[in-house]
């Protein structure tokens, strides 16, 4: 079955090399656009899911994803597909508004100002700090500054402005039937994981649980 995942924010289809090596050309990564996340997340969520419908990605069974930030679009993105995924996968994501971290509150309070704790924890501290504490190994390491160098800051900023916005409840995804998996380090800071949602716990994860328990997640979004 077709894996369709959307990065984090501030990230890009590097984000998720180890799951392209597993799932191959079953993977697709999708990437938002600044202009629709500049409007607000669902135009955002809107657009990406006609580029799905445009590419064809959704004629045969398949499921949609994301991790982060990745994982909320996706979420939104059901109210614009007529053909539904099989199943939702969230890895370290927030599925509804609710349940997003206080800093993206201020964001909003602020009239879209985008405080410094919203900006990713790999361009505030630099990757090496973020590196230490998701325990990565060297390689990972130079991938993860490799996307520090590459981000797109307005799209950055569009995108942290535009989940400050973002209203989606647990009724929201009970109305759309889509059936949701949600994988999650317990010791997430990055996105504190939200423990009524979580249905598939990583005990020693932290937030990059898709590179540093790549084995775990990739046997997730393959199994039954």
């Amino acid at each position: 079955m077709r894996t369709v995942l959307i990065p984090g924010l501030g990230a890009d289809a590097e984000l998720f090399y180890p799951q392209k090596e597993a799932l191959g050309r079953e993977l697709v990564v999708c990437l938002p656009q600044r202009e629709p996340l500049a409007k607000s997340f669902t135009a955002a969520a809107e657009q990406l899911a006609h580029r799905m419908k445009h590419l064809g990605l959704t004629r045969e069974p398949y499921q949609l994803g994301g991790m982060s930030f990745g994982g909320s679009l996706a979420v939104e993105m059901t109210r614009f597909l007529d053909r539904k995924p099989q199943r939702l996968m969230l890895i370290a994501a927030n599925r509804t508004r609710a349940t997003l971290p206080l800093r993206f509150a201020v964001a909003r309070s602020l009239g879209g100002f985008v405080p410094r704790s919203v900006v990713p924890a790999f361009l505030r501290g630099g990757a090496g700090l973020l590196a230490r504490r998701e325990r990565l190994d060297a390689e990972q390491t130079q991938r993860l500054r490799g996307m520090s160098e590459r981000v797109n800051y307005p799209l950055l900023m569009a995108g942290a402005r535009a989940i400050a916005g973002w209203r989606f409840n647990d009724d929201d995804i009970e109305a759309q039937g889509v059936p949701v998996r949600q994988i999650h380090g317990r010791g997430d800071g990055v996105i504190p994981p939200v423990k009524r949602h979580v249905t598939d716990w990583i005990e020693e994860g932290r937030h990059l649980i898709n590179w540093t328990h790549a084995e775990r997640v990739n046997a997730w979004l393959m199994s039954p």
